[in-house]
């Protein structure tokens, strides 16, 4: 009874630090107040956890974007959910998952909400307003690397030359695959020969002109944001992009490889403007910060890891020592029934110890055929 309190105490445990390092620290939720409040247990309450439980339902989409509307006039709610393109459908789907439960838990009231998971991995967005086509919106959330490169004149210049072939690449994206989406590197042309890896992705409902035109805003942002990072993202509610010094997404055939020969001075960067106005929500991505997290998680992993294993290991043995603790106990019972003798009542079964009723020699000392009083051996 102890053993089985225990295991259901330790499962528990495990279940309970599970659930706390399930929680990844990447996530970033973002209440907008521009939506306003909804009432708990409102209909547009019951609207929004309808949508959100709708939004990756079907199976048939393997492209990484969702979108879906549940409810009438007022009440109505819009959602949806895009995954950065190098994603597996399965991380997609976890990634869309854990950032609609981070944003019902820290935007409970508000209508409208985006929240980023792993970064740059899934946006999810809902709002009480249909959005399922090009917004130039104000929104902008930015995240960036703490470190600065040594020569940002010549970082910059290749950062842009490769934004911009992979704007025009996701822009007129094959329409078939459903995705506008572009990933690539370019060399630093610098005695380190650094690599800037860098993606870029439009909602798959934009146009190529749409694409193309919000990609540009976006860019736009490097010069007030970006100035001198080595990594740096800014979402706009219709396209995104991400740069960093090291690579961050899964490689495919048509990944863009750019090598540039060293040069005195690098050309002027590109210009780019962009009329819209701003409202804007910062976030960090430090490596500092990412090398710190490994170094924590891992040694917690390895303890739930190993709790889960003592878990395991007690819910199966604990059948088997059960079954043991009831066949020792009829043992028990059976060895106390079998020794009510005493010695003048052996000493007669046995005719005094005669060498005629001896079977053989124990452990403990010989052994006697013995005889009792009813005829029973």
């Amino acid at each position: 009874m102890v053993t089985q309190r225990a295991s259901f105490y330790l499962c528990l445990l495990v279940i309970l630090i599970t659930q706390a390092t399930a929680e990844p620290d990447d996530q970033y939720p973002v209440c907008l107040s521009r939506g306003g409040d909804y009432a708990p247990n409102s209909t547009y309450h019951t609207n929004l956890n309808t949508v959100l439980s709708r939004l990756t339902s079907n199976t048939q989409i393997d492209y990484g974007f969702y979108n879906s509307s549940y409810g009438q006039d007022s009440d109505r709610v819009y959602a949806t959910g895009l995954c950065r393109g190098d994603v597996s459908r399965h991380t997609c789907l976890t990634c869309l998952n854990n950032s609609s439960f981070f944003l019902l838990k820290n935007c409970p009231h508000q209508k409208e909400a985006v929240g980023f998971g792993g970064y740059d991995k899934c946006i999810l967005h809902y709002a009480d307003q249909s959005m399922f086509s090009y917004q130039d919106s104000s929104f902008r959330f930015y995240f960036w690397e703490e470190t600065n490169v040594t020569n940002w004149d010549q970082y910059s210049y290749v950062l842009n030359q490769l934004l911009s072939r992979l704007r025009v690449k996701a822009a007129t994206s094959n329409s078939n695959l459903n995705r506008k989406f572009a990933a690539g590197n370019a060399t630093v042309p610098t005695p380190s020969s650094q690599t800037i890896y860098a993606v870029v992705q439009c909602y798959p409902d934009l146009t190529a002109a749409e694409c193309n035109d919000c990609l540009i805003g976006a860019f736009s942002e490097i010069p007030k944001n970006c100035n001198n990072r080595s990594g740096c993202g800014v979402t706009i509610l219709s396209c995104n992009f991400r740069y960093e010094n090291s690579s961050f997404y899964e490689p495919t055939p048509d990944t863009i490889t750019l090598q540039f020969s060293p040069q005195g001075s690098p050309s002027p960067t590109p210009s780019i403007t962009s009329n819209s106005s701003e409202s804007t929500y910062h976030g960090k991505s430090s490596k500092s910060q990412a090398v710190n997290a490994k170094y924590v998680v891992a040694p917690i992993l390895f303890f739930v890891g190993l709790l889960i294993l003592i878990c395991i290991y007690l819910r199966v043995r604990k059948p088997t020592k059960h079954f043991e603790s009831e066949t020792m106990v009829d043992d028990e019972i059976k060895l106390v029934v079998s020794s009510q003798f005493d010695f003048d009542t052996i000493r007669v079964a046995t005719n005094n110890f005669s060498d005629a009723n001896k079977l053989g020699q124990g452990g403990f000392g010989p052994v006697y055929r013995g005889h009792s009083s009813i005829n029973k051996k």
